[in-house]
Formats: structure tokens, sequence, C-alpha cells
């Protein structure tokens, strides 16, 4: 691709509508912040809702309206989704690695943060299926990120068991 002049900027915002938030503080958060998004951006990046696909649809929706209330066309931004992700033979298994792997790099964090929003964690086509999940709920790009030790291979994994199981399928990754 050529180089683009200005670069793309993809605006980083994470609110959503359910929560600790009265809703109408939460429904004027959302309003401002997809503003921004709109105003100052070529995309958003959101990341830590990998639990939830319907707060991506939701965040997206409330993005479509900013452009149109904007007069700004959503088809030229990007959806983009910061995922972390362990690749395991089982469940157990690759959330015992993912535990192991965000424990040492993030020792407090780690202890206070639910760490299933991080990502999803189990065999090839688990994560495969959830992907799939986040592609049908509107995400153009996906910036992965491997929860292991093993990060070589991790990526050796992603890109022999699960990049192929999403190609299969007709899904865009």
């Amino acid at each position: 691709m050529p180089v683009q002049q200005p670069p793309p900027t993809w605006v980083v915002s994470n609110i959503r509508l359910t929560g600790d938030l009265a809703p109408e503080v939460a429904r004027k958060r959302m309003r401002d912040s997809c503003a921004r998004v709109i105003t100052y951006g070529d995309g958003w990046m959101t990341c830590c809702r990998a639990m939830h696909p319907e707060e991506v649809a939701e965040q997206i929706t409330a993005l479509r309206k900013a452009a149109a209330d904007l007069g700004e066309d959503f088809g030229r931004y990007t959806v983009s989704y910061q995922v972390t992700m362990n690749i395991g033979d089982s469940a157990e298994q690759a959330t015992a690695a993912f535990g192991e792997y965000i424990s040492s790099y993030y020792p407090e964090l780690s202890k206070s943060v639910d760490l299933s929003n991080w990502g999803p964690t189990g065999t090839p086509e688990a994560v495969a299926d959830w992907f799939r999940q986040f592609s049908a709920a509107g995400v153009d790009h996906f910036i992965c990120r491997f929860g292991a030790l093993d990060q070589f291979g991790q990526v050796e994994r992603f890109a022999a068991e699960v990049r192929p199981a999403l190609e299969e399928k007709g899904s865009q990754s």
C-alpha cells in the first residue's frame, strides 16, 4: 500500500452503556466519545470486551449515528479490535497459560481484572469462532497479541491452525 499522508488515525474508545454508570451518563459519554472518533479519527479501535460482541455492535451503531449526525460517511472508517489470545489443546490448558503470561507481565493488574475480557483462550476452532463472532459484529481489522510465554509458538499456531479455519469459512480477519 502506498504511504498515506497523513497516516490514518484510529481513536481508542471503550465506553459502553452497561455497567456502573447511570444510564443517562453512559448515553452522554457514548455520544461524546463517538463524536470524537468521527471528528478526529479515520477509525475506531477497541479492546477488553472479548466476551461481549453485542457491545461492539452497539458501539458501531452509535458510531454510525454520530457519523450521520456529523454529515460523515461511516463507510470510510475502519473498525479494529486489539485482541490478546491464547491457543491451546484445550480451553483449560489455554486459560492456564494465558493466566501465567498475564500474571508475569502484569502482576498487579492480573489480580484485579477479569482476564476473560482480554480475548479468547481455547482450541484453534474456539479462537477462530471468536474471530467470526466479532467480524460479524462489524470488526474490520484485528490487532493480534498472544498471551503466552511462548510467543513464537503462538504465532506459528495461529498461522497454521486458526488462520486457515477462518479462510475456510470465508471469514475475514
